[in-house]
């Protein structure tokens, strides 16, 4: 993720031992897609609560891509 997205260009150069010695060059362009990797969310405790009650928690998560993206819980 860090390489991408973006467009590389590649070139690639082939020689022979011929007499005499022949080449040849080629170029060509690679285009790296952004890949959205998926929010990993921390685990979360089972609760007892009574009826009626309002339950509170904090949930944390994290985001595997470069650079993450902001998180909406």
């Amino acid at each position: 993720e860090e390489q991408g997205p973006g467009t590389n260009i590649i070139t690639v150069h082939v020689s022979d031992n011929g007499s005499p010695p022949l080449s040849d060059t080629k170029s060509f362009a690679v285009f790296v897609n952004e890949v959205n990797s998926p929010p990993v969310l921390a685990s979360i405790a089972n609760k007892i609560l009574n009826q009626g009650t309002t339950l509170t928690l904090t949930a944390t998560a994290t985001d595997p891509d470069v650079p993450a993206n902001r998180l909406m819980f």
